[in-house]
């Protein structure tokens, strides 16, 4: 008889994990509390537009096309994943723009023209993140670089290289122009500090959308989960709607033996893989010695920031917004400032736009543009109640937005909706809804992130973007993927 396995949350790493395992031979069950799946990565569809809630982009495309190999099967069977050029485009506020690229060349004269200089700057940089990155592969990005084994030992003593220097520090060292660093350090918002708290080792992240560019799946972002799904059934796993876990059963807190669901069933099992946040997972779920000990542990970090989302249908087109773009506020510090020190939702915060009809017309009617914007806020404060302010604070980034130069936009507006950090936290049971688990300031801290095997329980396992190694979707997928192997070499099928 194969091994019994119960996944608990059917968003991107709960379905991945779940067809890793039915393709492995276990018998797998995936359980979601949701009437679909897919998680975060969902779409929003109103009056002839699509939108991608949670950014319409993707960077690292060869782990989403391992992850279908893995299962014998060829991606280009079950989408298209189409390269966007330029990556992004990035707004000052002194007006000046640059455009990011994939194609070295083009990169090297768009960054040579504002450090004036011949590019050696931008090489220099270049070279020094992929150095990074290769030592990072087996810390930061498993399974994403053959050189892993080796540089998982290298990586943990980068801080003696680097002599404690922050992301900031790093890139300036680089670049003469702070507005070309900038460019290279707003992956700090991501990690959830800012770039002058952050290690340098940590500008391994500005890497792979330089050498592997950004990628869109046509049809929208939605289609890699109508994707999964199809894995799924294909490998038989079974799958519950609507079906919210309130326990885990264990066997006087030793090992796992079942879930049960709210409507009273009770399923046993051999192993339990959770994906939805494992700190309310652990919370909630779980009763068991030392439970409150490694809750603790988990929790002495401080949490990543939240995502503050506007979507907006338009009855225009705004050709300067490219598939993807950044406006950065005048003054970087004071959004800082306002997320680390005050824990208030930015006045002036960086703001990302995707606007995915730009590349596929098939997301929004003919002359209209379907625009997502994104601002990072900080995790759920006990203080300020998002359902009494959400429309204000969406109200202000349309009109920084129009400051920024996307003007007029407020009268073109014909479809409006938000999306908040309590909205996260409410569907997809997200800590405090935050984007990414705990802050990634320091190697320390990445060290005291969940990992793929849950300490304290036999056959309990953890994937997701809160789970090393954490972040976007490709490290969902490099999440569940560990969380998959780990659980096989424990329990083999």
């Amino acid at each position: 008889m194969p091994k019994k396995v119960v996944v608990v949350g059917a968003g991107l790493a709960g379905m991945a994990c779940a067809a890793r395992l039915a393709h492995a031979g276990y018998e797998v069950r995936l359980l979601e509390k949701n009437s679909r799946q897919g998680g975060r990565l969902d779409q929003h569809e109103a009056l002839g537009f699509r939108w991608d809630t949670d950014g319409a982009s993707l960077t690292m495309p060869f782990v989403v096309r391992h992850f279908f190999q893995d299962l014998k099967c060829d991606l280009e069977d079950y989408l298209e994943l189409m390269p966007l050029q330029p990556c992004c485009r990035f707004f000052f506020q002194d007006g000046q723009t640059v455009r990011t690229w994939s194609d070295l060349q083009n990169m090297t004269i768009e960054i040579a023209r504002r450090e004036k200089d011949h590019g050696e700057r931008f090489n220099r940089f270049h070279k020094h993140t992929q150095g990074l990155f290769e030592l990072s592969a087996g810390f930061l990005f498993p399974g994403a670089n053959s050189r892993s084994s080796s540089a998982a030992g290298r990586w943990k003593n980068l801080p003696k290289v680097l002599g404690f220097s922050s992301m900031e520090g790093r890139a300036r060292h680089f670049f003469r122009n702070p507005q070309i660093a900038r460019i290279f350090t707003r992956h700090a918002l991501e990690l959830g500090g800012s770039p002058s708290q952050i290690s340098g080792a940590f500008l391994a992240v500005a890497y792979p959308e330089i050498a592997f560019g950004n990628w869109y799946v046509r049809g929208g972002m939605r289609r890699l989960v109508e994707a999964m799904e199809r894995l799924e059934r294909e490998k038989g796993v079974q799958v519950s709607l609507n079906a919210e876990v309130d326990g885990i059963k264990t066997d006087d807190g030793r090992r796992v033996t079942g879930v049960t669901i709210k409507n009273g069933e009770e399923i046993a099992c051999d192993a339990v893989v959770v994906t939805s946040d494992p700190l309310d997972a652990w919370e909630s779920l779980l009763r068991f010695p030392g439970k409150d000990r490694q809750h603790r542990k988990w929790t002495s970090s401080p949490l990543s920031f939240s995502h503050f989302t506007v979507i907006l249908g338009v009855n225009k087109s705004f050709q300067k917004l490219e598939h993807e773009n950044v406006f950065f506020p005048a003054e970087e510090q004071q959004e800082y400032d306002d997320l680390l020190k005050k824990r208030v939702a930015p006045k002036d915060p960086t703001l990302q736009v995707w606007v995915s009809s730009r590349s596929d017309p098939t997301q929004a009617p003919a002359g209209h543009d379907n625009i997502v914007i994104r601002a990072h806020v900080p995790a759920i404060q006990p203080n300020f109640s998002w359902k009494e302010n959400q429309e204000s604070y969406a109200n202000h980034l349309i009109h920084l937005l129009e400051n920024r130069g996307v003007f007029p936009l407020l009268q073109h507006v014909i479809y409006r909706h938000v999306i908040s950090p309590l909205d996260t936290a409410d569907r997809y049971f997200i800590h405090h809804g935050v984007a990414s688990g705990q802050a990634l300031t320091s190697i320390s801290a990445y060290k005291r992130r969940p990992s793929s095997r849950a300490p304290g329980v036999r056959g309990l396992y953890l994937a997701g973007a809160s789970v090393r190694p954490g972040g976007p979707l490709p490290l969902v997928l490099l999440s569940a993927r560990n969380a998959a192997l780990t659980l096989q070499r424990d329990l083999p099928a």
